[in-house]
């Protein structure tokens, strides 16, 4: 996806639970980051790493994924 000719890259918001203060814009504020993870019934410490995608959405891995195999089937 490109905006005015620049590609738009992913930016990382939530590395090992902490926030990455400059990814943060104003668009996809403190705010936002809360409401979207309140969403998921999560808190920034169970986050292990969330992203903000080029298309707008927010998505998430947490330490604790309840996965039932290691390997995608």
């Amino acid at each position: 996806m490109k905006t005015n000719g620049t590609p738009r890259l992913p930016a990382e918001i939530i590395v090992d639970g902490k926030i990455i203060s400059e990814n943060v814009t104003a668009k996809h504020n403190m705010s936002w980051i809360k409401q979207e993870l309140k969403k998921r019934n999560l808190t920034i410490n169970e986050v292990q790493y969330a992203v903000v995608g080029t298309n707008g959405q927010l998505y998430v891995d947490c330490y604790k994924d309840h996965l039932l195999s290691s390997i995608d089937k």
